[in-house]
């Protein structure tokens, strides 16, 4: 339902964005934290402000791309964009999303298994998905092909002046676990998660998108933001500024839910800015 309601919107806003320096200019942040609330897709954008607002990025690698792509290259040197394609998702909204962001000069868009021919990754995403459990005890043949790729693109991001700082987990696909698990593997300085709230509160065994598998290594400090859909950041200790940032913000956040039942993406944007 999401790519369809994505695809109709992109559609509608299309006409609009001619008068624009880039035609995703539309996408400010407070288009995104509108979208948040009507759809819960973007709810994190207030949390990347506050992160944004910690520490320079140069190099953001993100799995999974979408509207808020525009605001990750809006504050980082560059992007780096995996859609992770399979037999059940396709690749329908990465060329949407190569229509919306092709004049954009610091991004760099790439599928991951576009030609379908990795059995073990189609695999294990249909039976994360299905059955909410752990295709590498069966075959982890996909594991080592996914780290691969990452080992890469940080060396080429590393040669080529923008070494990866940021990996974000937030794709179509349901191995989400897996892939914040080798991120954290391959020592990206800050790591993080969307809709991390499923496992939270709820039976181990829904276990949906494999958080599970993530165990926090000891030179990372875990941060789990409640808001929406849930957000968890994992950051190595040596940007100890950047984790007292993130956890006051979090701090600030559970403070105020303790007195109000809801917190909008206004407060949420005062607490990223340090206004209250």
């Amino acid at each position: 339902m999401f790519k369809s309601f994505i695809l109709s919107l992109s559609a509608s806003l299309a006409f609009a964005t001619s008068s624009f320096a880039y035609q995703t200019d539309f996408v400010t942040y407070d288009w995104l934290t509108k979208m948040g609330i009507e759809t819960s897709y973007t709810d994190h954008i207030p949390h990347w402000r506050k992160l944004f607002n910690s520490m320079k990025v140069h190099g953001f690698l993100e799995c999974g791309c979408g509207f808020s792509t525009a605001y990750f290259m809006d504050h980082a040197d560059k992007v780096i964009s995996i859609e992770y394609v399979t037999p059940g998702y396709g690749d329908l909204w990465y060329k949407e999303c190569l229509k919306l962001f092709s004049d954009r000069p610091n991004w760099i868009p790439m599928t991951y298994n576009g030609d379908l021919r990795s059995n073990s990754f189609n695999n294990a995403c249909a039976y994360q998905c299905s059955m909410h459990k752990d295709y590498a005890l069966i075959d982890s043949s996909y594991l080592k092909e996914l780290d691969r790729h990452f080992k890469v693109l940080i060396r080429q991001a590393n040669e080529g002046g923008y070494p990866i700082e940021v990996g974000f987990v937030d794709p179509g696909v349901y191995i989400r676990g897996d892939l914040v698990k080798l991120l954290l593997a391959n020592k990206i300085p800050v790591v993080a998660a969307h809709d991390t709230a499923s496992d939270y509160g709820t039976e181990e065994e829904e276990n949906l998108y494999g958080w599970n598998k993530v165990n926090t290594p000891a030179d990372y400090e875990k941060i789990y933001i409640p808001c929406g859909q849930g957000t968890t950041f994992w950051i190595n200790k040596e940007y100890p500024d950047v984790i007292a940032a993130i956890q006051k913000y979090r701090s600030s956040i559970l403070n105020y839910l303790r007195v109000n039942d809801t917190i909008s993406p206004d407060e949420l944007t005062q607490f990223a800015d340090n206004v209250l």
